[in-house]
């Protein structure tokens, strides 16, 4: 099965002691998988995750797996050196990713802040909190404007959000 391995930290992979890059490699679902994620930045920590049957079996805190459409997805958090702390996908730099945080947050008067005038007067609090309810996970997908917003068992469903001058304008799935 074809699977995308993602992360929202540069890093390489090691899949069964082979080093890949990343992007989608071909997983075959009847067999074992160790992967482990190598950060290229020296405030991250390494770790591995055992995959079975297309499930994944250790550190899933870490790692989730999240299938949309045809699509599946290998999705890996953030490991600190210092406190083991998986984080929700999210960047500080990135705008989709910080709104979604600041929705889950319930800190919607951030989560405003990054949508454009008009979309945040046509949406009121409680249409933004439920919206986004039973999401846990952002993923930015390959496409251009396409996220995937995925639920705590990994069940994705692809959205595109439309910028405007640094601003989220549309919302759409």
């Amino acid at each position: 099965m074809k699977t995308t391995l993602k992360s929202d930290f540069d890093c390489v992979y090691s899949i069964n002691g082979r080093i890949v890059e990343g992007g989608t490699v071909n997983l075959d679902e009847n067999e074992v998988y160790y992967i482990t994620a190598f950060p290229l930045n020296a405030v991250l920590l390494p770790y591995t995750v055992k995959t079975v049957g297309g499930k994944v079996c250790s550190n899933n805190d870490l790692c989730i797996k999240v299938c949309a459409k045809d699509c599946s997805y290998l999705m890996f958090c953030k490991r600190y050196s210092y406190i083991y702390s998986p984080t929700p996908f999210s960047d500080d730099c990135d705008t989709v990713s910080s709104f979604f945080s600041f929705v889950k947050q319930n800190r919607i008067d951030k989560a405003r802040g990054l949508l454009s005038p008009a979309l945040s007067k046509s949406v009121s609090d409680e249409m933004l909190t439920g919206f986004f309810e039973k999401y846990e996970y952002v993923l930015k997908a390959d496409e251009e404007e396409k996220w995937i917003l995925a639920t705590k068992e990994g069940e994705g469903d692809y959205f595109t959000f439309i910028l405007k001058h640094g601003l989220i304008d549309d919302i759409s799935n």
